[in-house]
């Protein structure tokens, strides 16, 4: 368990800086615990001060366990050793003996996937290299407590995968798991709980979904494009998404949705891309649809003005946050809008929908109906 500092409440009368003030929690044996928040928010710093990397300027906090932490690529590990002596500094940094890290040392090399540099000075690795060695040393070295700041964000996807996997393993074992990233796709894989910080103050920890959905809606503001946009080729008029007389962008997700894009093309292009894609508030691009998607000849636009519609159809997306962009390009060549043609909305839930239990994560962003057919035999 791990029990964070709480400074003493005084009143703020100088003008002193805290990074962390009355945070408290509680972290039990097998849970993977997220710390979310912006920038500046103080999660790198609370990862420090349970390192014992930094010590509180007032407040308590109480490990129990032998505590292992890969915080940033860089540290932990010196340079001028090779990856084998590495490990073995490491082992006993943990406070292991040499039969021990002696007993775990294959599977550390074969998760690492760098023997063949085993005897190589870490300076003279990449990044990645040094990750995979870091990360595959904190987890193997059987800690109870792994800290783990912003490791996912290095490697590639076969070793993202490999990570989490471990991981996985790891809580199955009865470890703990605390972790920082940025992205949310990797927060809702490691984690099961997770703290949301702001300021240095932390809200009660809660469920991992929950958590990053909060985290969304307070870091990514309301996107309302300012229009016209004015590019060499084309102009970007006027952007719509509405049902019937509804365009506050808050939808029911058991009608479709209208879309309209109105734009002014400036001189004949035989190889202009119009259309939009829809994304998670996070970014990730679910669907795209392009006016040319199923006739290359569409690509031709002469020199006028032009209004495309089209119509997202009823109960495809699952209830949520989500970005309209409107997307206009030439292939290869240029992209003209880009985030500036945005716009964000919330879908609420079809009402036909069976969902028992409200607060269940969505299980992705698309509802299918594959029209099923059930016989008896």
């Amino acid at each position: 368990m791990i029990q964070s500092l709480r400074p003493s409440a005084e009143d703020d009368e100088t003008t002193d800086f805290w990074a962390l003030k009355d945070i408290s929690f509680d972290v039990e044996p097998g849970e993977r615990m997220a710390l979310i928040g912006r920038n500046g928010s103080g999660k790198s710093t609370l990862l420090k001060v349970l390192s014992r990397v930094m010590a509180p300027t007032t407040g308590k906090i109480s490990v129990r366990g032998r505590l292992s932490s890969l915080l940033e690529v860089g540290t932990g590990f010196h340079p001028e050793l090779t990856g084998r002596e590495n490990i073995f500094l490491s082992g006993a940094v943990l406070g292991m003996k040499q039969s021990e890290v002696k007993r775990r040392f294959d599977e550390i090399v074969d998760f690492s996937e760098i023997e063949k540099f085993l005897d190589t000075p870490v300076k003279r690795y990449s990044s990645g290299m040094y990750v995979r060695l870091a990360f595959g040393v904190a987890a193997h070295l059987e800690p109870d407590i792994l800290i783990l700041d912003e490791v996912m964000a290095v490697g590639d996807s076969g070793f993202q995968a490999k990570s989490q996997k471990k991981l996985d393993a790891l809580a199955h074992e009865g470890r703990t798991v605390l972790f920082v990233s940025h992205s949310m796709a990797a927060v809702r894989g490691v984690c099961d709980t997770a703290l949301l910080l702001e300021s240095g103050r932390a809200g009660p920890k809660q469920a991992v979904e929950s958590a990053v959905r909060k985290y969304l809606n307070t870091t990514i503001k309301r996107r309302t494009a300012s229009l016209p946009i004015v590019t060499d080729d084309i102009i970007l008029v006027d952007m719509n998404i509405r049902q019937g007389s509804r365009d506050l962008m808050e939808f029911l997700g058991e009608d479709s949705i209208e879309i309209s894009i109105e734009i002014d093309v400036l001189t004949p292009l035989d190889d202009l891309r119009v259309g939009f894609y829809i994304k998670t508030i996070d970014g990730h691009v679910i669907a795209r649809a392009l006016f040319n998607d199923w006739d290359p000849e569409k690509s031709r636009f002469p020199a006028g003005h032009f209004v495309l519609e089209g119509v997202v159809p009823a109960n495809l997306l699952v209830h949520g946050e989500y970005i309209f962009e409107v997307h206009a390009s030439r292939f290869g060549i240029c992209d003209y809008f880009g985030e500036a043609g945005q716009l964000s909305f919330r879908l609420a839930e079809a009402k036909e929908y069976n969902r028992r239990h409200k607060g269940e994560q969505p299980f992705g962003y698309v509802h299918l109906d594959p029209n099923w057919q059930m016989r008896r035999l």
